[in-house]
């Protein structure tokens, strides 16, 4: 299993390297930094998700599983949303300790690990666009946290990458500015990229989505 990096050197300063020989499992220590190196992050505004996926294309995050096999407490299974996502990682001290590997069901060598820094989606579909902003900012300040004497070439956050559902018409995002509302239609894969710029932050207007999105990633 090796750890993908979405926003470079930041993410990968935050998760860490995973040595080649450690594909098809990866110690418990090396999924609890992802989750400890992210405690101080406000979760309210911006979330870290780490997310497993197979390189074959036939295999579905349901056909996944990753089991801590603990000596001490037994095998622990760990939930996977419906997009692969890591749910309730469990952060112990005495697993620290221990350091089980975490195994998978799939073969060595076919799977990833991404992490990623996401903005919490909203619950209703028309939301103040210091959603976006608040994601932006928390996630900057994370990222030089963590990239330390590196943090003058580390990646500024300065968008929100909308993944909606795949969809015709495509979703459009609307954002009613001052200068003019604005409307940004989702790309042939769902995807629609809002630049949060510090005029709109500052308006902090509307923002309406035409569908519930799947996730808000963060991107350069």
């Amino acid at each position: 299993m090796r750890i993908l990096s979405p926003l470079l050197l930041a993410l990968s300063v935050l998760a860490g390297p995973v040595a080649a020989e450690e594909v098809g499992r990866i110690p418990y220590s090396k999924l609890a930094e992802i989750y400890e190196k992210s405690a101080a992050i406000d979760a309210k505004k911006a979330v870290v998700s780490a997310t497993v996926s197979s390189k074959n294309k036939g295999v579905k995050p349901s056909d996944i599983t990753l089991v801590i096999e603990s000596k001490a407490k037994g095998p622990i299974p760990l939930a996977l949303t419906a997009d692969g996502a890591i749910k309730d990682f469990p952060r112990d001290e005495a697993l620290r300790r221990e350091d089980p590997p975490v195994v998978t069901n799939q073969p060595k060598g076919s799977m990833s690990l991404t992490v990623s820094v996401l903005v919490p989606v909203p619950e209703q579909n028309t939301f103040p666009f210091a959603r976006f902003a608040d994601g932006v900012t928390e996630a900057n300040r994370m990222i030089k946290a963590q990239a330390g004497m590196l943090a003058f070439v580390a990646p500024e956050v300065k968008s929100v990458e909308i993944q909606f559902p795949k969809q015709t018409p495509a979703a459009t995002v609307t954002i009613a500015a001052k200068a003019g509302g604005k409307v940004i239609t989702a790309d042939t894969n769902g995807v629609a990229k809002v630049p949060v710029t510090a005029a709109l932050s500052a308006e902090n207007p509307s923002v309406t989505v035409s569908v519930k999105p799947i996730r808000i990633g963060l991107g350069t």
